[in-house]
């Protein structure tokens, strides 16, 4: 019986030691299947705008986790490719870049630096040439993401897809750095943003889970789950115009109306989609 016992013993023992031993299990990445060109049934371009002010959106803007501010950073450090438009062709130089994620410093400055310090933890740049001196804009200012999208029914699978192609950071009006409208700074391709929040950067970016803080997610995975809340502000047409430019007249007259115009062209995409699986 003892020497039974004392074998019991030492099998826990072992097995225990083996399960302390073996790799800590780690997250699958959600990745989506991309649809061959000869299964293409259907396709429209979507242009979405994020705003990481809104309270659906707060978990992609935690703090030292937002996700516009991880972008530039990665870009400034070369590890992210920053473009000219959100097709992504053609590469935006570094001091273009570097010029739209600062502000002039009006008089010069203070001796203390002047405005509001270096977003990035930089310090007050002088150029050369003209001797105007620069601060780095607040990465929390570049609040706003235009996603732009795929959505593809695929004729073998018989369903639809949303295929993100590039995020374009934005920063809307602030009189503070002289900005007059909302404008977008730079765009960067969806794969390499993936491939830096799945890799160097997988400790940063996170999509914080207020409501379950055991199952918080990486930034790409939320993205591709979708958790966002981000309307439709333009669709794929011949003139490249946007809602509020297509309706225009409407929308002047009430302003209101270009929420409903967003929500609108949301709900064709589905009824559209409907159609498919009926027919």
């Amino acid at each position: 019986m003892k020497n039974l016992l004392f074998s019991f013993l030492i099998f826990a023992i072992v097995v225990e030691v083996q399960a302390q031993q073996k790799p800590p299990v780690t997250s699958v990445h959600i990745v989506k299947p991309e649809v061959q060109d000869n299964h293409v049934m259907w396709k429209k371009v979507l242009i979405r705008r994020l705003n990481l002010l809104q309270r659906q959106n707060q978990p992609f803007n935690g703090k030292n986790s937002e996700l516009s501010a991880l972008m530039l950073q990665a870009a400034k450090e070369g590890l992210l490719q920053p473009y000219m438009s959100d097709s992504c062709l053609r590469p935006m130089p570094d001091d273009e870049f570097i010029s739209k994620l600062q502000y002039e410093i009006q008089g010069g400055g203070d001796d203390f630096g002047g405005g509001f310090g270096g977003g990035f933890g930089e310090e007050e740049e002088e150029a050369e040439s003209d001797g105007k001196k620069y601060n780095d804009i607040d990465p929390a200012e570049f609040n706003k993401i235009y996603i732009k999208e795929d959505l593809i029914f695929d004729r073998n699978r018989s369903r639809m897809y949303y295929y993100i192609r590039s995020l374009t950071v934005g920063i809307p009006a602030n009189p503070n750095y002289e900005i007059q409208f909302e404008k977008r700074v730079a765009s960067f391709r969806y794969d390499d943003v993936v491939k830096l929040f799945r890799g160097p950067y997988r400790d940063k970016a996170i999509w914080f889970n207020d409501e379950n803080q055991g199952n918080h997610l990486n930034l790409a995975d939320a993205l591709e789950l979708r958790l966002f809340n981000a309307p439709i502000i333009g669709v794929s047409n011949s003139q490249n115009l946007d809602i509020r430019q297509m309706y225009a007249d409407q929308i002047a007259e009430d302003p209101l109306s270009a929420m409903v115009l967003q929500q609108q062209a949301e709900m064709e995409l589905m009824e559209y989609e409907s159609y498919l699986w009926e027919n």
